[in-house]
């Protein structure tokens, strides 16, 4: 099954040729996946969250939400997420959302509320799911979640019952290593084996000046790197001894995260991720990605007032897309990025060489 889900390494923005060509000229073409935010509320209060200070907690409408996946597929999009800047299964309508279209979808949850009653609504439209940050000890999920153990217990029950009835979707989550658990993480590891993840993904936070617990050095820091080699190399060989079917990738150190935009780092131009990737938040804006949130002069316009296409078309969004492009972040808004990898591959993709045409 995992065969399907190749991750981070994958450059899936290579294989969207026509969006690619037109970005090239110049022309008008959709995005290839929105990213929608049903609601600004949360469940837990984590201390590396990139949106807790966000002062507007609030919801998208049910009308609003309802109609969305539909339009969007109408206007070309081919994918939709829905996470944003608060957990996305607050939201009492998102199941129906969900069942409204057959578009790829996929969630990013802490999981609590993935309920088996949510999940035998909506499984099976939905390609992925993401669990962020898991921990196999309650304790240690419950200090880097800011909650009650019992919301562990509620979350490994609702990913055993998602392993146990899914027919097709996909089950992923991340682990964010530090200093309390590193030296569990051959544990954690063959924990989330045993229950039937198909993915797992181990990095380390990021925290800045805007997580609810400040800024603090990378867990990395604190190692040698022979002693990081050896973590990963124990981790593969336990999951090559164990032949498991359970994809296993770290991003650990992660020096593309530790080097994302900053004032200091922007040059202009970097940013075409946002020719292929919008968000839109829960008060209806179209903004261009996470640098958008809360600012209402990024936005390209708000689908309470016009369609999601006449807001793409738009000489706003133009304009927007000009300041992203030649604007640097004024501080760290932009250190959690996650169209870094796109920007990246775009990049690549723009300054090729001759080179390029020497396929062997």
């Amino acid at each position: 099954m995992n065969r399907f889900m190749l991750g981070y390494d994958d450059p899936r923005t290579l294989y969207h040729p026509e969006a690619i060509m037109k970005w090239e000229r110049g022309e008008y073409f959709p995005p290839i996946i929105a990213e929608i935010a049903p609601t600004g509320k949360c469940n837990q209060k984590c201390q590396y969250c990139y949106a807790m200070t966000r002062v507007n907690q609030i919801e998208m409408d049910d009308a609003l939400l309802m109609r969305l996946p539909n339009e969007l597929k109408e206007a070309g999009v081919k994918a939709i997420l829905y996470q944003g800047d608060g957990d996305p299964l607050m939201h009492k309508k998102l199941a129906d959302a969900i069942n409204t279209t057959n578009i790829p979808q996929t969630i990013s949850t802490n999981g609590v509320l993935l309920t088996p009653a949510f999940q035998d609504k909506c499984l099976d439209k939905l390609n992925y799911i993401r669990f962020s940050v898991v921990d196999s000890d309650p304790a240690r999920y419950a200090l880097q979640h800011g909650c009650n153990e019992r919301q562990h217990a509620k979350l490994i029950e609702n990913i055993k019952y998602a392993v146990k009835v899914r027919t097709k979707t996909m089950l992923m989550a991340t682990v964010y290593l530090e200093p309390n658990n590193i030296t569990h993480i051959l544990e954690i590891v063959r924990f989330f084996r045993e229950i039937g993840l198909d993915y797992l993904v181990i990095m380390e936070a990021i925290y800045y000046d805007q997580s609810p617990i400040g800024k603090r050095k990378f867990t990395s820091e604190y190692y040698e790197p022979n002693e990081i080699e050896k973590i990963k190399l124990a981790v593969f060989m336990d999951n090559v001894n164990f032949q498991s079917e359970m994809r296993v990738r770290f991003r650990f150190p992660n020096s593309d995260m530790k080097t994302g935009v900053t004032c200091s780092t922007f040059y202009p131009g970097f940013c075409q991720g946002i020719y292929f990737e919008t968000v839109i938040a829960p008060n209806g804006d179209v903004i261009p990605c996470w640098r958008g949130w809360d600012r209402p002069e990024l936005s390209f316009g708000n689908l309470h007032d016009l369609s999601f296409v006449n807001i793409w078309n738009s000489a706003q969004r133009q304009r927007i897309t000009d300041y992203i492009l030649n604007t640097p972040p004024t501080g760290e808004e932009c250190r959690i990025c996650n169209q870094y990898k796109n920007n990246q591959i775009l990049e690549q993709y723009r300054n090729r060489t001759e080179w390029a045409n020497f396929l062997i």
